[in-house]
């Protein structure tokens, strides 16, 4: 299972110490471990011997938030201080950055939850709401395994300031649109092959894109990581040329070989062209549900896209609440919209009036009241 990198930060270190930590480091694997400054870092790791003098480290240990790793050759103790004795074996010490890692992300995870309810009475009461009023066990369930990211994590959801998803008013910074995008390309030439039944390529990005298969299939000479570099900044359509092919005149067998479903490739065009952001015009206090489970096992990955797709599957939330209710980054959430969106998967409903939960049922009275129940019970046993 891929997890997300933990962020080591070094301090108190000489040029050799350094070197030797940096080589230990990199031969991390599950989860990969990547050095960073200390004052981003998930876990920071200092020297008490080395080139820092004692009231420096004293300093660190009081304004780092993450937990420290003290190097020593005798016992060291205090709040979010661990200790390994030098000289230092790397396999504790790797085991000792991952659980310190592991915890300070969940403790991340329950802050930004925090955030999210505390600026958002409006996503207070959804979340409520949905507790209450949906299958709890379900609900309970999809966000316990929110916390553990999908396999097989292909595509990054961007790097935005997570302050700017808090706002209220959505900045223009966490917008894009679609139309300006190499998915609004392709899918207006799967359109075409379509409605033409017959193989469009599209020219003028250094490589042909061809839809064929009356648009069902894509085949490119385009890397992927070229494809990627296109789909993240807008395109000028203007330098883009739209021509028709014979698919009597080419090598069909051999396009198929080469081509990838037309869905697939519109999903890793809009999560790429997303980087956890939302279309113009996309509402993220409104509810939305998804009309049917999008094909994972066919589709690029990223972190939670299981939860998400069962949780939308299931019921009605808005955007902001889903962040909210499943701990996880809005960005996430952003993109997996922005995928369903390209896919027509999305469903919009009518903002509920009122958050407020159910009042208890009173006790049913009459032949009416027992049909009723009866009908009550037998609805809340298919949800």
């Amino acid at each position: 299972m891929t997890q997300t990198s933990i962020r080591v930060g070094l301090a108190g270190l000489g040029p050799r110490s350094r070197k030797i930590l940096a080589r230990i480091i990199s031969t991390a694997e599950m989860p990969r471990c990547e050095i960073v400054d200390w004052r981003g870092a998930d876990v920071i790791i200092v020297d008490r011997d080395g080139e820092l003098a004692e009231d420096e480290l004293l300093a660190l240990y009081q304004t780092a938030q993450a937990p420290v790793i003290v190097l020593s050759e005798t016992p060291v103790r205090g709040p979010n201080l661990s200790w390994v004795i030098k000289p230092v074996q790397s396999r504790l010490l790797l085991q000792t950055i991952w659980k310190l890692g592991r915890e300070r992300h969940r403790q991340v995870q329950t802050q930004r939850r925090e955030r999210l309810l505390a600026g958002n009475r409006r996503v207070q009461r959804e979340v409520a709401y949905q507790l209450r009023q949906r299958p709890q066990a379900p609900t309970a369930e999809v966000a316990a395994r929110a916390r553990r990211p999908d396999a097989d994590e292909l595509i990054e959801c961007g790097v935005a300031d997570e302050a700017l998803y808090l706002t209220p008013k959505l900045p223009e910074a966490l917008r894009y649109d679609p139309r300006l995008h190499l998915q609004g390309v392709i899918q207006a030439v799967i359109d075409e092959s379509r409605r033409r039944e017959q193989a469009v390529v599209v020219r003028g990005l250094g490589r042909d894109i061809i839809a064929f298969d009356r648009g069902r299939q894509i085949v490119t000479e385009l890397s992927s990581y070229q494809l990627r570099t296109l789909c993240e900044s807008p395109i000028d359509r203007r330098m883009l040329v739209f021509l028709l092919l014979k698919e009597s005149a080419l090598d069909l067998d051999a396009m198929r070989r080469r081509a990838e479903r037309a869905e697939a490739v519109l999903w890793k065009a809009a999560a790429w062209a997303s980087r956890g952001r939302l279309p113009q015009g996309a509402d993220p206090d409104r509810p939305v549900s998804i009309a049917a489970w999008p094909n994972l096992t066919r589709l690029a990955r990223f972190p939670h896209a299981v939860q998400l797709a069962a949780l939308w599957h299931r019921q009605a939330i808005s955007i902001r609440a889903t962040a909210a209710l499943l701990d996880i980054s809005p960005r996430y959430v952003f993109c997996f919209y922005s995928a369903c969106l390209q896919l027509g998967l999305i469903r919009e409903h009518a903002r509920p009036q009122r958050f407020d939960a159910a009042p208890p049922a009173e006790a049913d009275k009459g032949l009416l009241g027992r049909m009723l129940g009866y009908l009550r019970r037998r609805v809340g046993g298919l949800s």
